[in-house]
Parts: structure tokens; sequence; C-alpha cells
């Protein structure tokens, strides 16, 4: 069975978070960033997942800056076998939309997908959009 998770790297739930100047982003110096716990919870069953059937694995992928490694790592250690990073600066300042059509793509091009684990939100609180799971989901089912 080959299990796949997508993670994000969001900033620390107990950073005190500053808007930019111009009111679009956040200031990032100084911000710790952590796997969005969402997602660390996805991780956790899918390594679940995979100690009860034999022979499984665990591929964690993500679409992020050179930063996003930590995040990887983290979930590497909780038991994910492989780790996917798509850092591109086409791919960083894209929309869901984008995200979800990048991702999609990488998740045809693995071996068969068994069970596919896809946050359901983020815990960056301007970006609770709800819509990459639904839009990545659409772009698997379409040819």
């Amino acid at each position: 069975m080959n299990i796949i998770a997508c993670i994000k790297q969001v900033p620390d739930t107990e950073t005190v978070i500053k808007i930019t100047a111009d009111g679009k982003d956040i200031e990032s110096q100084g911000i710790k960033y952590i796997v969005n716990p969402y997602d660390e919870y996805a991780v956790e069953e899918a390594v679940r997942l995979k100690d009860k059937n034999a022979g499984s694995s665990v591929t964690v992928l993500s679409i992020g800056p050179a930063r996003t490694k930590d995040a990887i790592r983290t979930c590497l250690a909780m038991g994910a076998d492989r780790a996917i990073h798509l850092c591109d600066e086409a791919f960083l300042s894209g929309d869901t939309h984008l995200t979800a059509r990048v991702l999609a793509a990488q998740i045809k091009a693995l071996p068969t997908t068994s069970s596919l684990w896809v946050n359901r939100q983020s815990t960056m609180i301007a970006r609770r959009w709800h819509q990459l799971s639904p839009l990545c989901l659409s772009c698997l089912s379409s040819p």
C-alpha cells in the first residue's frame, strides 16, 4: 500500500504574527515554522495505517521554500518512509488552484496510491480557504 500525506509548514501556533506594511502577508523574519498540526495528525494516521499493513510505505509530499525541509524531517522522524519536496519559485507564488494541480501531477507520477491524506485546513488564520483538498482530488480525477 502506498500512502501519501501532503503537508504544509506554517508558523508555530505560539508565534506572534506581524502583518507586513502593505497588509498582504506576514513578516517572516524571526518566525519559527512547524508542520501544520492538522497535517501532523494525518502523518500520524498514515504511519498507523502503514504499521497495520505489512509492506506499506508512507510518502510525505510538500510544496514550499527551502525551510520546508525541517518539517519534512519531522515527518520522517515520525515514521514516514520517504519525502518529496517541490521547491520552485513558480510554485511558491501560486494560488490554491496551482498548488492543487502541482500536487495532483506529482501524485499521479507516483506508483499507485492506495491512501491519500490531504489536510482539511491550515492553521494560518489568513489562509483558511478549505479549498486545497477538494481541488486536488478534482485534479486527480481528471485525465
